[in-house]
């Protein structure tokens, strides 16, 4: 799971219309995309979501919306550390 439900996994929730799921089948984007991976379970179902790493990168456009994710999500990731 991509994009604003994503971010709300990282504890910044914005609404939205959508749920982004990105997939392609090529193994070297697959098992690099798992590297930062994280995993929310709940009911005994795993959800797996896009780390704060990789969906700040993803996030890299000039949509005002992105623009203003980066800056949250940024914000969030130096709390963490």
């Amino acid at each position: 799971m991509i994009g604003a439900r994503a971010c709300a996994l990282h504890g910044y929730i914005r609404a939205t219309e959508d749920i982004d799921i990105l997939l392609q089948k090529d193994r070297m984007n697959l098992e690099n995309a798992m590297k930062d991976v994280c995993v929310f379970e709940m009911n005994d179902t795993k959800i797996p979501y896009l780390g704060i790493d990789s969906l700040i990168k993803s996030k890299g456009t000039n949509r005002e919306q992105d623009i203003w994710d980066v800056k949250i999500l940024t914000e969030i990731k130096k709390k963490k550390i």
